[in-house]
């Protein structure tokens, strides 16, 4: 059965804080811990994590003194605007995905992407086209990603391409 994202968002875009955002499960293979890792050569960006799972009170110590908020399980609209607000939605799974609905989601409200590149995650975000791709577990790498991202000059066109792409599909 395909998946789908039963809404795209027809507001013009929102105002994107200074923030990226995960959304998932908080459990080893999702790969939280390479984002956390490479949050510590981005201090600036502040980092919301929403979800919950086995894996929460390891990362909660293992972030001290970043600048990660840790807002749990949300209800699909809240987690929405919360991506719909952050520049990036970050997917740095570890393990093979068969779809990454969290960056299709992020796509249908003008979010880009950085996701790791395994499973059909690179498949969603076309590197380059509606984010950045990097190698699954590599912390420098998640961060050089995100940096690309966020510092490329048609980010505005990026943004509004992903939404275009979700329309379209």
């Amino acid at each position: 059965i395909p998946y789908f994202i039963n809404r795209v968002e027809r507001a013009e875009r929102v105002e994107k804080k200074d923030q990226i955002v995960y959304v998932g499960r908080l459990s080893k293979e999702k790969g939280v811990e390479t984002l956390i890792e490479a949050l510590r050569s981005l201090r600036s960006l502040r980092l919301k994590i929403v979800g919950d799972g086995i894996d929460r009170t390891r990362l909660e110590e293992m972030s001290r003194g970043l600048n990660v908020e840790f807002v749990g399980q949300k209800p699909f609209d809240e987690a929405r605007k919360v991506i719909a607000e952050s520049k990036a939605l970050i997917s740095p799974s570890a393990c093979w995905e068969t779809f990454g609905l969290a960056a299709a989601e992020a796509m249908s409200v003008g979010t880009p992407s950085v996701v790791s590149n395994v499973g059909a995650l690179p498949d969603i975000v076309q590197d380059g086209r509606f984010g950045e791709i990097f190698e699954a577990g590599n912390a420098e790498a998640c961060a050089a990603a995100i940096k690309r991202l966020l510092s490329r000059s048609d980010y505005d066109e990026i943004c509004a391409a992903a939404k275009r792409e979700a329309e379209t599909k």
